[in-house]
């Protein structure tokens, strides 16, 4: 894993980026400064920094090895008050094919927002699928748990998302294993995808050609056979265009957003 480059977040433009990320981070529910994510750090460095205030979005590039194969990934850290749940807007869900959604184990409200998300995330994408990890944060603070670990599992039987529980500051590796679990399962469903998108366009091919032979005999016999054969001919363009259209929405962004709430 390459060191991460860190700049200020100027939008939600396209770049050839294979991953990217949305993360928000909540820690104490008690005042309204704006804090970044610890989980985001340390999954890119291996360090932990603690929580960390500051009025801008960061935005984290970085080169990760998953699955024996090096991925590009962007991790977009956006600041938000504490006190104000966080509902990501509509560019923000269809920019994404996973989401990470994070709480704090020792505060209950946490957990609330982030059923919430997950229920928004799950209404949203319909009939879509798309990976959704939930994620416990501060295991290693089990004396101030409020959120039982039976809560995170009912959350997970109910939309059929991923869930894990870690700790940031004490655990580099319960982290790591829960965000190549995501991308492993991002990757699935985006091979899934391009398999459908590859069927697809053969089933229209094949239509086309079809047509093609119908129209084409019958020119021979009938006035007009060439105006059918070139019919033919602008339908089987407009198909194939249609089918690049569906493959840069489904196959060339392969794209993650990481959601966390303390």
């Amino acid at each position: 894993m390459t060191q991460p480059v860190v700049s200020r977040y100027k939008g939600l433009g396209d770049s050839p980026t294979e991953m990217r990320t949305y993360s928000v981070e909540r820690y104490d529910l008690s005042d309204n400064v704006n804090e970044h994510n610890p989980v985001t750090v340390r999954f890119l460095t291996k360090r932990f920094i603690g929580e960390y205030n500051s009025d801008v979005d960061l935005l984290y590039r970085s080169n990760v090895r998953h699955d024996e194969n090096l991925t590009d990934v962007e991790i977009l850290d956006s600041c938000t008050k504490k006190s104000e749940p966080l509902s990501p807007t509509d560019n923000q869900l269809s920019w994404a094919d996973a989401f990470i959604i994070v709480y704090n184990i020792c505060e209950r409200q946490t957990f609330h927002w982030a059923k919430l998300l997950v229920d928004h995330v799950h209404k949203r994408r319909s009939p879509v699928y798309v990976p959704v990890l939930l994620l416990g944060n501060k295991t290693d603070l089990e004396h101030r748990r409020q959120v039982g670990v039976d809560d995170g599992h009912q959350v997970a039987l109910e939309y059929g998302c991923m869930y894990y529980e870690v700790s940031a500051a004490d655990n580099y590796v319960s982290i790591s294993v829960a965000f190549q679990s995501l991308l492993r399962e991002a990757r699935i469903v985006q091979q899934h995808r391009s398999a459908l998108l590859k069927r697809r366009k053969s089933s229209l091919m094949s239509v086309s050609r079809r047509l093609g032979a119908m129209f084409g005999k019958s020119g021979h016999n009938k006035d007009g056979g060439d105006t059918e054969r070139q019919s033919v001919h602008y339908l089987s363009i407009y198909l194939s265009q249609s089918v690049r259209i569906y493959r840069r929405l489904f196959i060339s962004r392969s794209v993650l957003i990481y959601l966390s709430i303390y």
